[in-house]
């Protein structure tokens, strides 16, 4: 350590302590160290290389930390009380020693010359290493030191891994934590503490003072030695393990000139002199078994185990007086000392001598042999020093202004300066070398950087070596974010500094790669930084968006862990619609539907697409290539979003091959109604190009024409007609299947088919003539008359009734006479035969032709009679004899006819009057009243329903049917949620007149595995959409319908299905229990899964559900199966007898107008219906009828699905029924719920109702005349 430091051209100069200039003769601080004469061998280890360093902050790494001294300007004051044993002669000799050195002498002039010059150089260094990284860090010791400073001055200092001893010059020790904080405070002396150390267990602290007494004090004992050894005393040393040995020895000395060693015997302390008469002892430290020792000819070591001194390193010969600059020792380990006094460094080793020298070569010789490894010269005085052990970075050689305080300077043992650091100490400009001390805390093997304490009389500064935490606060001051990441993802668990935040740092680097423009990089880090910190990410992209960089992080954006406001996402498609649609179509395929506001990303997509749309010329049934992304886009969004119907008209204009899939998948005909000629043109221009390809199936009308047709009652033909008006061929196509159809259908448009038949298809016009009678005949012939079509024309001249015209035609135009035979027999006219054999005299082919044809229709002889003499026909011999035999037949014929019938005749003749004169055997109870259609049988019902108006009429009939016991109801979610389907239940319960003790009981809420599906467009959002006259919900009567019947707490549905059952069937000594359900089958199927022993006490499960071969609410599968296929599965495997009762004979149970008058008793409309309940089930059937004609088109009246079930119960008769293997589809993704009969009876075993062979009788057909039967 030195106070100030000169750099010269020729050499350095070094103020002592008492302010006498010495000159250094080697010209200042050499790379290569200075080798003296005694050093036994080249110096063959470097403990550290050389790091980086900056006035401010140094990084110390492995190498030896040299604390210094110098004045380069003015004197420095020795402490009165380190001064008082030399006496002034000796310090004249002192100064005439340094100031008769050989150094160069210099002007003043060039003396500040040089000193503005080497401050130039200064500054061009330190800008040079300014980015360089210290190689320490300094910290002031707070806590109590200050407030101690203020009355008394620092003397002596040891510091263990726990503890700091501090001395004073009033004689006072002060323990202290490493934090400054006091522990205790003593007085051992009366003078200056001269030294101070602690034993290695830190339970004792030895002190040495100029008032002559050595005091050793236990911190944790009652245990204190106190020594006077009469003369002042300068140094100290307890040996190792000073606590656990019984012997209590140290060693100490001082201005008496001897090394004593004092020991605990039996009898007291012993004390023994291991060395005196060269001076006084300034300094002893005890490593192991060694003990260094200082005095004014040198350092000397002592073995303690061979009592024997190994060495001596003498002192320079040139050397400063050893009072002014003491000599420091310091152990790195039990065999390295580092020895420095004044400006020279010497490093020692001791190591055993060899055991292969000779006995007579080692005789008397110490065990310990010492070599000196190092010996180098620096340009200042050393105040004290320690070793540093880290490994160091490459640093250039630092040249530093000279200046007053204190220096801290880490020097290599090859003598190369590796760092230099200037201390600001208190009161520095008063305190002379000796009075600064350099001390190692104790670690006691603790990991961590290694620790010193730099002491002056008015200050301690505590000295750390750089850690990685250092490392990454210096690399973040010099904006080398990068750096500092890597070195903190490069840190252990254990290492990890509480104020590090790698995230702060992280959005630092981020800022400064923005305003540096580098956003690419920017981007990139954000996921490292933000992590799952969805408002961070938010926050960043924000930023990325004002900077107009948005493009750079959206590769970067999370859309799962973390996942952030959908503004954010909304954004970002925002940012694609405007600048890369390509990116916002793969984008909106692959991100989840659910991060964003499906809805507005529509909104901003379709008014894009009418703007670009508007501003180009071409149609709009053709998607441009700018244009067709946006599309794909909305398509994809409304399929999303389960808007499939709006996502309709995109893929017809993108011409996607499966709209038609896509149609009947989501029953879409509806929504076609307006796409028709987007839909036909699409189809063609399909199967043009599988003509092109000559694929099978290329030729036809195509599956566009094919599903308009099949889909009228959705797809109205007055639309269609419309759409298609402008494409004359596709209307053609589209009427012309039509007909086929059903020409009815298209009956309004026939004037129209039969031009365009005319036009695209004449071969086929004559049939379309003869088949159809809605079109105009007039205007028929017209269209005929102007194409010359022959054969039309006498058609449409038959049917006008101008027989006559339209025989001349066939006559004069085609010269058929067949085809004239055949219009006479048609029209069956007299004067029209009259016309022909008229017209065929002069033919002599007409009058063959009649002759051969001729039949019953006209006597051959008048035809005969009218040809003319000398007319010559040829072939007329062979008509003639063709006459005669055919009439020969007839004949024949007529006289075999009458022989049979005059035998029929005779045998019922004889069989009457046999019948009429014989009796007959009657019984005596025989039923001579007919077939019966009453079941007086009476059923105990259990209802299982999703109220549901068709539910309801099941409710209605299930109360009222003479032959039914209702036991109770339970509801299970389906056409509204299971809330309301329970409180329908209840509502309809009481509005109907059940008993008070049936009850409601709520079921399943929920599928046992598909998510909930609810049918608003049928029965409205409560179930019971439009329905007039039930009670409120809240009303008391329907809550009484939610009370068990026996009063105790709330049970489940499956719970009061097994009570009923058990009360009922009473273990087969009562009756069994049908089960009807009308909704989905989760209820059914729990009560079979909970309950399977109660399968006997059922004797049947009668459910509306399934279809054969259609569906309603998918292409394929009835609504209650839909919902629950699982379920549905379960209770088709039970082994029960079931009753499926599918939409194939539900929707022949219709309420006609009739039946529906009837209700109203023949009112004019609900409100003057006779009783509240008749109004009730009008208002209930007006609703259904309406939602059924406007989602499936049944103008009839609607179908009342579930109240079959309850029919069937009461009046099986009804229903012809057989019996399937009926499956489940689980898994197809268009067939999913479908109902699938074993029609031909593959499975044809009868012997179970379970998992194999034929499980459930099947409705086929509705007997609905024998029901309203009077």
């Amino acid at each position: 350590m030195s106070s100030a430091e000169d750099d010269h051209a020729n050499g350095s100069v070094a103020a002592s302590p008492d302010g006498a200039d010495g000159a250094q003769g080697n010209g200042g601080f050499n790379d290569s160290p200075k080798q003296m004469s005694d050093i036994q061998g080249d110096a063959d280890d470097t403990i550290g290389s050389q790091l980086d360093g900056s006035h401010d902050n140094i990084s110390v790494h492995n190498g030896v930390a040299a604390e210094t001294e110098t004045d380069g300007e003015g004197d420095s004051e020795t402490d009165d009380d380190m001064a008082e044993d030399a006496d002034p002669a000796e310090e004249k000799e002192a100064e005439q020693a340094v100031d008769g050195g050989d150094g160069i002498e210099n002007d003043e002039s060039e003396e500040e010359k040089e000193e503005e010059e080497g401050e130039e150089d200064d500054d061009e260094d330190e800008d040079e290493d300014e980015d360089e990284e210290p190689a320490l860090k300094y910290e002031r010791l707070g806590g109590s030191v200050q407030d101690l400073f203020r009355k008394d001055s620092a003397s002596a200092l040891a510091i263990s891994n726990k503890l700091l001893a501090l001395g004073t010059h009033n004689g006072i020790v002060h323990i202290l934590d490493l934090t400054g904080k006091r522990v205790k405070s003593f007085k051992p002396h009366t003078a200056s503490i001269t030294d101070i150390c602690f034993d290695s267990t830190a339970d004792f602290v030895g002190t040495a003072s100029l008032d002559g007494q050595v005091v050793i004090y236990s911190l944790s004992t009652p245990e204190n030695y106190v020594f006077n050894m009469k003369r002042p005393v300068r140094t100290v040393s307890l040996e190792p393990q000073f606590a656990k040995k019984s012997s209590r020895a140290f060693v100490c000395g001082g201005m008496a000139g001897s090394l004593v060693m004092h020991e605990k015997g039996w009898l007291g302390h012993k004390e023994t002199i291991l060395h005196s008469g060269e001076g006084p002892v300034w300094q002893v430290r005890w490593r192991g078994r060694l003990i260094a020792w200082a005095n004014d000819m040198g350092v000397k070591i002592y073995d303690t185990l061979s009592q024997t001194r190994i060495t001596f390193i003498d002192r320079q010969a040139d050397s400063l007086r050893p009072d002014l600059f003491k000599c420091t020792l310091n152990w790195q380990d039990d065999s390295t000392l580092l020895i420095a006094w004044a400006d020279v460094i010497k490093v020692a080793r001791i190591r055993a001598r060899s055991r292969s020298a000779t006995s007579s070569a080692t005789a008397g010789q110490p065990p310990l042999l010492v070599e000196i490894t190092a010996v180098f010269q620096l340009d200042c005085m050393i105040a004290d020093t320690s070793f540093l052990n880290e490994a160091t970075e490459d640093r250039k050689q630092q040249k530093r202004k000279a200046a007053e305080p204190p220096e801290l300077r880490i020097v290599s043992r090859g003598g190369e300066e590796l760092a230099t650091d200037v201390l600001s100490v208190s009161g520095y400009q008063s305190w002379g070398c000796n009075d600064y001390a350099i001390v190692e805390v104790d670690q006691d093997g603790e990991g961590g950087s290694r620790a010193y304490a730099v002491l002056s009389p008015k200050d301690i500064v505590i000295v750390r070596t750089r850690d990685r935490k250092d490392h990454i606060e210096w690399l973040v001051e010099r904006r080398r974010y990068e750096e500092a990441l890597d070195e903190i993802e490069k840190m252990e668990a254990g290492e990890v500094a509480v104020d590090i935040d790698a995230t702060a740092i992280g959005q630092r680097y981020i800022e400064h790669l923005l305003q540096e423009g580098d956003f690419v990089k920017a981007a990139q880090l954000c996921p490292k930084v933000c992590g799952l910190n969805t408002k961070r990410w938010e926050d960043w992209i924000f930023v990325f968006a004002q900077k107009q960089q948005l493009q750079a992080i959206i590769p970067f954006v999370p859309i799962e862990s973390p996942r952030l406001d959908h503004l954010v996402y909304e954004m970002i498609l925002a940012y694609f619609l405007a600048n890369d649609r390509q990116a916002l179509q793969r984008t909106i395929k692959e991100w989840p539907h659910e991060i964003y506001d499906i809805s507005a990303v529509i909104v901003a997509i379709q008014s894009e697409l009418d703007r670009s749309s508007s501003s180009s010329s071409m149609s709009p049934s053709r998607a441009t290539p700018d244009t067709a992304i946006l599309m794909e886009c909305l398509a994809e969004l409304y399929t999303i979003n389960r808007q499939p119907g709006k996502a309709l008209p995109y893929f017809l204009r993108l011409r996607r091959p499966n709209v038609f899939d896509l149609i009947r998948e989501h029953n879409l005909f509806a929504s076609v109604q307006d796409q028709a000629l987007l839909l036909v043109e699409f189809d063609h221009e399909l199967m043009e190009k599988r003509k092109a390809e000559g694929e099978a199936g290329a030729v036809g009308r195509g599956a566009a024409i094919a599903l308009l047709v099949d889909h009228t009652y959705s797809i109205p033909v007055a639309r269609v007609v419309q759409q298609l008006q402008s494409r004359p061929f596709f209307l053609f196509q589209y009427l012309d299947a039509l007909f086929e159809r059903d020409p009815h259908l298209s009956s309004s448009f026939a004037d129209m088919q039969v031009k365009l038949t005319a036009e695209y298809a004449p071969r086929r016009l004559i049939d379309f003539l003869r088949a159809s009678h809605y079109y105009n005949l007039e205007a028929a012939y017209a269209i005929c008359t102007e194409r010359d079509y022959v054969s039309e024309m006498v058609f449409l001249l038959g049917r006008m009734g101008d027989n006559k015209k339209a025989l001349y035609l066939i006559i004069d135009r085609m010269g058929d006479v067949s085809r004239a035979i055949d219009f006479a027999k048609e029209q069956n006219d007299d004067d029209l035969w009259e016309d022909l054999l008229k017209y065929s005299e002069t033919r002599p082919p007409f009058i063959r032709g009649l002759l051969e044809n001729v039949g019953a229709e006209i006597d051959p002889i008048r035809l005969i009679r009218r040809i003319k003499n000398g007319l010559e026909i040829p072939g007329l011999k062979a008509a003639l004899i063709k006459i005669l035999q055919e009439f020969n037949l007839q004949i024949s014929l007529l006289e075999g006819c009458q022989a049979i019938l005059h035998g029929d005749c005779s045998d019922l003749a004889k069989q009457l009057h046999h019948d009429q004169t014989s009796g007959f055997f009657m019984a005596v109870d025989s039923d001579v009243s007919g077939f019966s259609t009453s079941n007086n049988m009476q059923n105990h019902v259990w209802l299982d329903c999703d109220p549901g108006h068709d539910d309801a009429i099941a409710i209605l009939l299930a109360i009222h049917l003479p032959n039914v016991n209702l036991l109770g109801v339970s509801t299970v979610h389906g056409n509204t949620d299971a809330e309301h389907t329970k409180s329908n239940a209840a509502r309809c319960l009481y509005a109907f007149g059940a008993a008070a003790d049936v009850r409601v009981y709520g079921g399943a809420t929920r599928p046992l595995l598909r998510p909930i599906r609810h049918d608003p467009q049928i029965h409205g959002v409560d179930g019971l959409g439009g329905v007039e006259g039930l009670p409120s919900a809240e009303h008391p009567d329907v809550h009484a319908r939610f009370l068990p019947k026996d009063g105790t707490g709330k049970i489940r549905a499956i719970d009061a299905i097994a009570r009923a059952v058990r009360e009922t069937w009473k273990n087969g000594a009562g009756s069994k229990v049908s089960l009807a359900t009308c909704g989905p089958l989760t209820n059914a199927a729990l009560f079979l899964s909970v309950y399977p022993d109660l399968m006997d006490g059922l004797e049947q499960i009668v459910m509306m559900g399934g279809a054969i071969g259609l569906g309603n609410r998918s292409a394929t599968a009835e609504f209650n199966i839909l919902c629950d296929p699982e379920a549905a599965q379960i209770v088709m495997n039970a082994n029960i007898r079931k009753v499926m009762i599918p939409l194939n004979v539900t929707h022949q149970a219709i309420v006609t107008d009739i039946v529906h008058s009837r209700i109203l008793a023949n009112a004019a409309d609900p409100a003057k219906a006779s009783s509240h309940l008749r109004h009730t089930l009008s208002t209930l059937i007006l609703f259904f009828k309406d939602a059924y004609r406007a989602t499936f088109g049944f103008n009839d009246g609607p179908p009342i699905h579930d109240a079959l079930t309850v029919a069937y119960i009461s009046q099986p008769q009804l229903f012809t029924c057989k019996r399937y293997r009926v499956e489940v589809e689980l898994q197809g993704t268009h067939t999913c719920g479908e109902t699938v009969a074993d029609i031909w009876g593959y499975q044809s075993c009868d012997e179970t109702w379970g998992a194999s062979g034929k499980n459930c009788l099947v409705a086929l057909e509705l007997n609905v005349r024998i029901h309203f039967t009077p």
